[in-house]
């Protein structure tokens, strides 16, 4: 069945529906540093959000991918970027 998906998986995964319903339960505050909206003479628009960090954080990943999505939807059309980067 997820052959179609392009997904492999094993003989004895299991699959179980979730609730499609991402809406947030609880207030939540996500805030980067720094967000600047770049808008080059010869292209598209492009968002570079800064988070500074003193060292590694576990998890942070999804904490970006987040950002990123939210972002995008907010300020950019489906064409344009968001960079999402930094050191740890």
């Amino acid at each position: 069945m997820f052959e179609v998906l392009g997904v492999p998986l094993s003989a004895k995964a299991t699959v179980d529906a979730v609730t499609t319903d991402v809406t947030e339960t609880r207030p939540l505050e996500r805030r980067v540093d720094t967000v600047l909206r770049i808008g080059p003479s010869d292209g598209e628009d492009s968002l570079l959000a800064i988070e500074s960090q003193s060292g590694r954080v576990a998890g942070k990943e999804a904490s970006w991918a987040y950002y990123v999505a939210y972002l995008q939807a907010k300020w950019l059309d489906g064409a344009a970027r968001v960079s999402a980067g930094g050191r740890a």
